[in-house]
Parts: C-alpha cells; sequence; structure tokens
C-alpha cells in the first residue's frame, strides 16, 4: 500500500536526491542548499512504497502562484491564484506501481483542502497529466532574433520607446533587486504570466557558479520612464568565436513590460548587444508583439511546445475567477477522472460587465464536457468551437457552443510565462 506524508526538514538530502535521480541530474551541479531553497516544506510530501523501505518512492511540491487571466473588458486581464505542481519524481525502482497517481489524486486533495480552486503544472513529458484532468492552457513560443534584427513598431509605440531608458543591472543575487524586479512581473498585464512566490523568486536569482559552468550570471536590463520600472528582461549572454568574428548568443529567459513602449524599448535593446550573433526569447506566445514587430513567424526559428496545465479543484470558484467577453448564461455538465466534487451541472451566468456567478444546477445541461476543457479554454488559448470540433465539448442546446465561444474569447494568446 503506497502512503503519503508530510516533509520535514531531516528529509531534505533524500528529496534532493530523489529529484537528481528520478531526472537523471548531475548531483554535483546544483548544492542541495541552493536546489532546496526555493521549495516550501510545508507543500512538499513524501511517497512510500512497500518495496522501497529505505527511502520514499515518491515526491511532489507546490509554489503558491499568481497567473494573469481574462478579466471583464473594462479590466483586461487580472491576476489570481494558482497552485503549481512542481518537483514531481518517481524513484525509478517503483516506476509504473500506482505512485505518481497516488500523489496526484493526493495532491489534488491537499488543494482543495487548501481553499484553492486551480491547479497548474508544467509538464516533463506532454502524455501524462491528461489523464488526471489537466489541459494545456499555454504555448511556450520560442524564437530568435539575429543581432540587428530590424524591429518595425507604429509611430505611437516608437515614442513611447523613444521616453523609455534601458540599463544594465549586474548582480541579482540581492533581495532588494529581487523585489523589484518581481514588482515590474506583478505589474504586467500580458495575459498568461506567472509569477512566482517570493521565496522561489528569490532562488531563482540566486547565483550558483556551479550550474552556469561556462555562461556568465544573470543579468537584467531594467527600462524605466519618468522614474517608474515599465519593464525588464533576465538574460545570460554566452561568448562565442568563430573564426574570429564574434558569435555569441543572449539567452533570453523573461521579458516583461508594463506596455508595448517598453517591450519595444527592451527588444530593441536585446537585438543589438556586442559581441553576439543572435537573441533567443522563450516564454512567449504566438501573438507576442516583439514577434510582430520583427516579421512574424516565418523568419523568426519559432518552436511551440506546451507551457502552462491548468485543471480545476473547484468548477465553480475556478470559473468565476475569471473575467468573460459577453454575457452568456449556460448549464454544463462536467465530467472529471479525479473529484468527485467537480462533477455534475454547472450553471454558468455572466453579466453584461463580464462578472461571473456559477452554481450548482439540477436543470438540463446546455453542453457537455471534461475539466481538462476547462483547462484548456481557461485562458483563450483555444475556443470551446474547436474543442467542439475534436468532440471533446458536445452541444445539447442549439447556439450553446458559440455562445460560450464569444463569452470565453480573449482576442489575444497567452504567453508561455515563467516555467516552474
Amino acid at each position: 500500500m503506497i502512503t503519503m506524508r508530510a516533509a520535514t526538514s531531516a528529509d531534505s538530502r533524500a528529496v534532493h536526491a530523489l529529484d537528481t535521480l528520478a531526472f537523471a541530474g548531475d548531483p554535483t551541479r546544483v548544492p542541495p542548499e541552493h536546489a532546496l531553497s526555493g521549495l516550501d516544506l510545508e507543500r512538499t510530501f513524501l511517497a512510500e512504497h512497500p518495496d522501497l523501505p529505505d527511502g520514499p518512492a515518491g515526491l511532489y511540491s507546490s509554489y503558491d502562484l499568481r497567473v494573469r487571466v481574462p478579466g471583464t473588458p473594462a479590466e483586461g486581464t487580472r491576476l489570481v491564484p494558482v497552485n503549481g505542481l512542481t518537483w514531481v519524481g518517481v524513484h525509478p525502482d517503483v516506476r509504473r506501481r500506482g505512485v505518481l497517481g497516488t500523489m496526484i489524486r493526493h495532491h489534488l486533495r491537499e488543494a482543495r483542502e487548501r481553499g484553492e480552486a486551480i491547479v497548474g503544472l508544467h509538464a516533463s513529458e506532454p502524455g501524462i497529466y491528461g489523464r488526471f484532468g489537466y489541459g494545456v492552457a499555454s504555448h511556450n513560443v520560442t524564437y530568435t532574433l539575429g543581432r540587428g534584427t530590424e524591429i518595425t513598431a507604429p509611430q505611437t509605440v516608437v515614442a513611447l520607446a523613444d521616453r523609455t531608458t534601458t540599463g544594465l543591472v549586474t548582480d541579482l543575487d540581492d533581495d532588494t533587486v529581487a523585489a523589484r524586479l518581481r514588482d515590474v512581473l506583478l505589474d504586467s498585464p500580458a495575459l498568461g504570466t506567472v509569477v512566482l512566490p517570493e521565496r522561489c523568486w528569490r532562488s531563482v536569482l540566486r547565483d550558483v557558479p556551479e550550474a552556469r559552468r561556462g555562461v556568465e550570471p544573470r543579468r537584467a536590463l531594467v527600462a524605466t520612464r519618468d522614474g517608474r520600472d515599465v519593464g525588464a528582461a533576465i538574460l545570460t549572454r554566452k561568448a562565442r568565436w568563430e573564426d574570429g568574428r564574434p558569435e555569441g548568443t543572449v539567452a533570453v529567459d523573461l521579458v516583461t513590460a508594463v506596455d508595448a513602449g517598453a517591450l519595444l524599448a527592451l527588444g530593441r535593446r536585446l537585438v543589438d548587444m556586442d559581441l553576439t550573433a543572435e537573441a533567443r526569447f522563450v516564454g512567449r506566445g504566438v501573438d507576442d508583439p516583439l514577434l510582430g514587430w520583427a516579421g512574424g513567424i516565418r523568419l523568426r526559428r519559432v518552436r511551440i511546445s506546451d507551457a502552462l496545465w491548468l485543471r480545476p479543484v473547484d468548477v465553480g470558484r475556478m470559473l468565476v475567477a475569471r473575467g468573460y467577453g459577453a454575457p452568456l448564461d449556460v448549464r454544463l455538465v462536467v465530467a472529471d477522472p479525479v473529484l468527485e466534487e467537480n462533477r455534475g451541472t454547472w450553471h454558468l451566468h455572466v453579466d453584461a460587465s463580464g462578472k461571473a456567478t456559477c452554481d450548482r444546477s439540477h436543470e438540463a445541461p446546455d453542453v457537455s464536457l471534461d475539466v481538462a476543457a476547462l483547462g484548456e479554454t481557461f485562458l483563450g488559448l483555444v475556443g470551446p468551437t474547436a474543442l467542439a470540433a475534436q468532440g471533446r465539448i458536445v452541444e445539447h442546446a442549439p447556439g450553446a457552443v458559440a455562445t460560450l465561444t464569444s463569452a470565453f474569447a480573449t482576442g489575444a494568446a497567452p504567453l508561455g510565462g515563467l516555467s516552474f
């Protein structure tokens, strides 16, 4: 029988060892004290299996994230709490013996008991989590811009960028700097933005020489205007020379901005750094303005993969956590492979302002769907009409899917955001 228990400080070494083993990591690359510094042990749990009596069979932890989701038309977007599942690992000797399923079910129950409505994750393998009710809510768009790429934006955006200054911050391993950068991220209105909790964010920015062999420490490029921080990029440069020519790379791990002018100012600087040949951007979206200004998808070595996966642990509270683009009155019959509390019919009502209520209903449903479909549509990445075409949403009342699609539409795809 597989059992679950909360981790304690005495488990720190075992947690690090199991994570390293499960992901075939180099245990000398990141010291345990740093690797564990972003974890909250109160949110970390271990699985124990009778076939592995000398140590944990599995582990998982979670972060108290903030994710920017659709708001009402008047708001644009809003930040909501999301429980971010992380550090999921199973000992190789007990694979396919129910350890992962036990941990996921425990996680969903534990999140519900905490009063959380939404859980999310980044999947190490895409085939794992759909069966537990998670759906892909955003795509990670990565692309490369060569040095000197012409970035052409409308004149109004250029004028705002010209009023914006950018400067490098060379030491990010500092509490004040970390708070400053996180504040910029919190202020960004970009749909899909993921904000890590302070402890984890501080760990991300901490410099560990062993973990960055051959690469400089992380730097930040901060955009300011009228005495206020309006954007930031986190980057590392890697030097490379070929036939006497500089062919270095700027790896841009994050770009965040409060408006288009700040984004343009950052982008122009990132593609014009000395001794580099290209800048590689990650965590972006297919509607990224910077990608559009740089000429679009065809020229920029674009790759797309799944990013944030979401699912409800409380259907009603998840659906009222976001705003909507049109009035709606629909009854949804929801299937959930794990949580019985989510199953059944829900009445989702959206008023003219885009605010929602969602309660249990005993009336006939207008559509049928599963919780993974709610995850996929939550940030507007995919619309109900597309899922209906796949047979994932079934319409019982004529026109219900069309009205659902109008209400859930966001007008722009979410960013991939930070991974965790």
